[in-house]
Formats: structure tokens, C-alpha cells, sequence
């Protein structure tokens, strides 16, 4: 009987407050949508990550000159580019548990003309130990490039 009678006074109370009711069902609507929404971005996030350390290798290790942004800003603004082909084939050669390496130059925002045609955009010079690296099959290769010739054409 107590809870009939509880119901009952709900009931009651949420008509005689009808505004209050609609603004307090709207606020619950709208709280709802945004937490959903941001969980959705953060697990979309998280799963992004995860492909790209799933391609990259678990095991992987890159090498990079010149040290990392976090340690602060580079001096004198270039590119450092200490490490040579050499110096990747001497990591193969040399140290046991290396099974391929994929030396491989960046350039940042670069013009590329071909014909009439120019696209601007970074520039990548890779080695054939590329696309093993990256775990990439031929096919995914030879369309990527055929993308960016596609729009250089």
C-alpha cells in the first residue's frame, strides 16, 4: 500500500509541475546524449591507437635522429639527419634480435610537380624493407601509391 500511495504522489507532484518536469526531462536527455557521445570518442580514439600500435608491431622499435620534440625544441630549426643507410644496415647486421629494418627520409610540406599537374603535401623516400616493416601487403602498397601518382596525373 505504501508504495501505491508513493507512486500516487509522485504521479500528482509531477503534474502540477509540468514545466519543471519537461526542463528536468530535457536536462536528463541532454546529459545522457553527451556522455554517450563522449565515451563514443574516447573508445574511437582508443581503438585508433591500438590499429596503428597493432601495424607498427608490437616488437617494433623506431629509430629516430636527433632526439624527440618532448626534450624541447631542436636548435637552429632543421631536420637532423645524423643516421644513414649504413648505420641502418649496421644495426641488421649487428645487433641479433633486428630482423628488418626501414630507413626512411621526411620531408615536411613539399611541392611535387610532375608534368602540369602539383601536389603539396609530405614527402616520403622509403627503402623495400618498407612495406614488410609496416606490415603492409603489396596490394595496400601499390594502391597508396597509386593514390598519391593518381593525383599528381
Amino acid at each position: 500500500m505504501k508504495t501505491v500511495r508513493m507512486i500516487k504522489n509522485a504521479m500528482t507532484g509531477l503534474g502540477r509541475n509540468k514545466l519543471r518536469t519537461f526542463l528536468m526531462m530535457i536536462g536528463v536527455v541532454i546529459g545522457i546524449t553527451a556522455l554517450t557521445m563522449v565515451v563514443s570518442a574516447a573508445l574511437g580514439a582508443q581503438e585508433q591507437i591500438t590499429d596503428r600500435v597493432k601495424q607498427f608491431g608490437y616488437e617494433t622499435l623506431m629509430v629516430q635522429a636527433g632526439g624527440d620534440l618532448l626534450m624541447g625544441p631542436r636548435s637552429g630549426g632543421d631536420e637532423v639527419t645524423t643516421l644513414t643507410i649504413d648505420d641502418a644496415e649496421a644495426i641488421l647486421t649487428e645487433v641479433e634480435s633486428v630482423i628488418e629494418v626501414a630507413p626512411f627520409n621526411r620531408r615536411g610540406r613539399q611541392d611535387v610537380i610532375f608534368r602540369d599537374q602539383s601536389v603539396h603535401g609530405p614527402l616520403f623516400g622509403v627503402t623495400s624493407g618498407w612495406p614488410t616493416v609496416w606490415n603492409w601487403q603489396m596490394q595496400e602498397v601499390a594502391l597508396s601509391v597509386t593514390r598519391i601518382w593518381s593525383k599528381v596525373w
